[in-house]
């Protein structure tokens, strides 16, 4: 009788195994895949449709994503498509870093 309760507690373990398994993998490709804060800050900038909801992303993404040029890009591209006053404008720039400068310079080899 003995022997055959220790039997089944045997067989159970490798189920267990497999649930824990299954787990931690589950686990492991849900932290593969899950969406970064730019792609979901971005999805939100899509959907913005005036200046109050797009400061609004602004705030809600600044602590991670204020040096990431690519949003700060969607940001201005966003903002430009509104086409906003110049007041408007002013009040933006108080909230949004400002673009940064670019020099083009040309460099020509002598021959």
């Amino acid at each position: 009788m003995e022997q055959v309760q220790k039997k089944k507690k045997k067989d159970k373990k490798p189920l267990y195994i497999l649930f824990g398994f299954l787990v931690f993998f589950g686990l492991f490709i849900y932290l593969i895949t899950r969406p970064s804060s730019q792609s979901e800050a971005i999805k939100e900038l899509k959907t913005s449709f005036n200046k109050k909801d797009i400061e609004m992303v602004w705030y809600k993404y600044k602590a991670d994503l204020y040096q990431d040029e690519e949003f700060l890009l969607e940001t201005r591209k966003k903002l430009s498509n509104l086409n906003l006053t110049d007041e408007e404008l002013k009040e933006c720039t108080g909230w949004l870093p400002p673009a940064p400068k670019s020099i083009n310079l040309i460099i020509v080899p002598d021959l």
